[in-house]
């Protein structure tokens, strides 16, 4: 049998609303006790940048010393 510990959910934004959307999404379900394990809920792509700040858990970032960002939208909180 397969055990879940964590949920991720990356979706594309097309704009910030998308990104604002995703994470209210995330709080109704959490609230609601739909989602009982920890909830990385994501925009991708620019769009999506003001998600990463809002995120709860494991908040996909990077570092400014890296040659390049894992993946298009994160950000390095490390200036």
């Amino acid at each position: 049998s397969e055990h879940v510990d964590i949920i991720k959910t990356v979706f594309m934004a097309k704009s910030s609303e998308d990104a604002l959307l995703v994470r209210r999404e995330a709080d109704r379900a959490v609230q609601s006790g739909l989602v009982r394990l920890p909830l990385i809920a994501i925009a991708a792509g620019d769009a999506g940048k003001i998600s990463r700040v809002l995120n709860r858990f494991m908040t996909p970032v990077t570092h400014s010393a890296l040659p390049m960002k894992a993946a298009p939208g994160n950000e390095s909180f490390m200036h």
